[in-house]
């Protein structure tokens, strides 16, 4: 079942730049989901409400958030006029979640934020900008993550992906050419941390498979299919926090087994290359060895200061 309905908690005083973002009538949907930890949550909304320099609607897709999070979480969002909760009562895969925003919203476009992702300054706005600059379906950002214990580009936004076709078999081929278009690189592939995706183009390809690896890629190739204009804009950049080796929380865990679950994860590949018949995709399962070595009892926290990683970075995201 999901519901609609406020959340509980006490108002707290409002951010700054809450009431320049929620002040006229918005545009685009935030779509906020659960990718596979909570810590960074707070960090991501406060930057989401901080710096998106656009008016939205916030669609907050409850999928059974811990209660270490959830208090938190509840008395940022309290006295912000523009949310719309969405509880599920169940944990959800990304997909599922964003079927859930697709239903319900009005806005004309919807930017996807997962909840370990934090923005820099004006990214929906320089988003939308240039979604409606080229009339767009989707506008994707550059990607970093902290792999190397600093911000740098992400290795699925490293070089210029394409998805081609020979005879019934379909390639996603890396080091093709770029092409631009007014500053703003065209896509094929992109990541789903972060983007922005017209409202028609997402329902387009919904409802979205309930899988837990290789989303972005069924998502890409679906619009790719129908011809859709996808591009990157160099001037946004949004900071992916899941580096290795993943330090997670012990009320973190039953989600995260449930979303690196190997049986599913290995459904989920079949399905992908499947439908697509797909010839070169990756094997995801190495992958999620990996994710799965962090679920070592060894390796989950038991003690920290806080439930909510403190946001390290500076407004200005920049790479290394």
């Amino acid at each position: 079942m999901v519901t609609e309905a406020p959340p509980p908690g006490q108002r707290a005083p409002l951010e700054s730049g809450c009431a320049a973002v929620t002040a006229s009538r918005p545009q685009t949907a935030v779509a906020f989901i659960v990718r596979d930890k909570f810590a960074w949550a707070l960090a991501s909304l406060r930057r989401l409400y901080a710096l998106a320099g656009e008016p939205f609607t916030l669609y907050f897709v409850d999928g059974v958030y811990p209660r270490e999070t959830r208090a938190g979480l509840e008395r940022f969002l309290a006295d912000k006029p523009n949310v719309v909760w969405i509880q599920a009562h169940r944990f959800l895969y990304s997909n599922e979640a964003l079927n859930l925003v697709a239903g319900r919203i009005a806005e004309p476009y919807l930017f996807l934020l997962q909840n370990d992702v934090l923005i820099g300054r004006d990214a929906l706005k320089r988003l939308l900008e240039s979604a409606r600059l080229l009339g767009a379906d989707l506008v994707a950002p550059v990607i970093l993550d902290t792999d190397s214990g600093v911000p740098a580009i992400h290795r699925d936004t490293a070089e210029p992906v394409m998805i081609v076709q020979e005879g019934e078999r379909v390639f996603v081929a890396r080091g093709a050419p770029a092409e631009w278009r007014d500053g703003r690189q065209r896509v094929y592939h992109f990541e789903t941390h972060s983007l922005l995706i017209t409202s028609e183009a997402l329902r387009s390809v919904c409802p979205l498979p309930p899988i837990s690896v290789h989303e972005h890629i069924d998502m890409a190739v679906a619009l790719w299919r129908q011809g859709r204009s996808m591009h990157r804009d160099p001037r946004v950049r949004v900071l992916f926090m899941d580096a290795p080796p993943l330090a997670l929380r012990d009320y973190e865990c039953p989600f995260f087994r449930f979303r690196w679950d190997a049986a599913r994860a290995k459904q989920s590949d079949d399905y992908v290359r499947s439908r697509w018949r797909l010839a070169d995709l990756f094997d995801v399962m190495p992958f999620i060895g990996r994710q799965q070595l962090a679920l070592r009892p060894e390796a989950v926290l038991t003690r920290y200061d806080s439930v909510f990683e403190p946001d390290l970075w500076p407004e200005e995201i920049a790479a290394a």
